[in-house]
């Protein structure tokens, strides 16, 4: 392994020791990536522009640059070139896509709503969330065999308060069922479970009473035997290899099922609505709504 990195890193300049004790090296003379609203406007950027009493600097029409104290910099890109919390862009998309003004996402400021679904939750009810683990990239890397030695499970977290609520102790198997959400968005209020999954359960006295957890990165069927935390190789005709190149494959996938270990996890993303937010579409994860049931 060290040979491979050392091989990657040949053409820094830096020798191999030095750079293994520091773990970094910087490009000093790179021009910096970051704090981009602080940098200057050059003298062509500001030949012809004009700056109005709110120090904004506009040319043919378009802000360019701001002015901070004494000096023209580009700023955001934004109308003011300044960081804005207050934009009318968001009653305005509102209204284009029929969306009440009355809801919490046409205002044209940030304020604070509780989550509809959760509002008025029944007891019988749990916010559902969930997480990726560090050593891990969403679903993508069920094969790496280091990586998925360290994360292999993923079990239904909850507080031990939570477990004496349901009847469950650490280990027992539930059944997670997932509603449609509520507010403005994709099939929303629709009745009835929209899917399920099983798992087993695990307890976190820093769990919030009301929320149950689970990751989303394995409960694979494919992406080979480490993927899928199985000792057995596949036939060739289901077009994977008939045989294992690799040592450590298969007695040291020691979760195995197969070897008395807890297996690969469950998967969960057919338990996940479609949730979007209304106007910027981003995904809604952590707060879904669920029941939780002993097996």
């Amino acid at each position: 392994m060290e040979a491979f990195y050392k091989e990657w890193y040949k053409n820094l300049p830096v020798d191999w020791e030095t750079f293994k004790k520091r773990g970094i090296w910087q490009d000093e003379t790179r021009a910096k990536d970051y704090e981009l609203y602080e940098k200057k406007l050059t003298a062509a950027e500001l030949e012809g522009s004009e700056t109005d009493a709110d120090g904004i600097i506009t040319k043919d029409g378009k802000a360019i640059g701001v002015m901070q104290g004494e000096k023209a910099v580009i700023g955001f890109e934004t109308p003011s070139r300044k960081i804005q919390v207050y934009d009318e862009i968001w009653p305005t998309a509102a209204k284009a896509v029929g969306l009440p003004m009355d809801d919490i996402n046409s205002s044209p400021i940030a304020i604070y709503g509780t989550v509809p679904g959760h509002e008025n939750l029944p007891e019988d009810r749990y916010i559902f969330s969930t997480f990726k683990w560090n050593v891990h990239t969403q679903g993508r890397s069920g094969h790496w065999k280091y990586n998925a030695e360290i994360i292999h499970t993923n079990p239904v977290f909850m507080h031990p308060d939570t477990g004496k609520k349901l009847g469950v102790t650490e280990g027992d198997s539930v059944r997670v069922s997932v509603f449609r959400p509520e507010g403005a968005t994709y099939r929303s209020g629709e009745p009835g479970v929209m899917s399920s999954f099983e798992n087993h359960v695990r307890f976190l006295n820093g769990m919030h009473p009301r929320v149950v957890m689970c990751s989303h990165h394995v409960g694979h069927w494919e992406h080979g035997a480490v993927g899928r935390s199985e000792n057995a190789t596949s036939a060739p005709e289901q077009g994977i290899a008939d045989r294992i190149e690799d040592k450590d494959i298969p007695d040291k996938i020691w979760w195995a099922k197969k070897n008395g270990g807890i297996g690969g996890g469950v998967h969960i993303n057919d338990a996940l609505p479609i949730n979007p937010c209304p106007l910027t579409g981003g995904q809604n994860w952590y707060d879904n709504i669920c029941e939780v049931e002993k097996i």
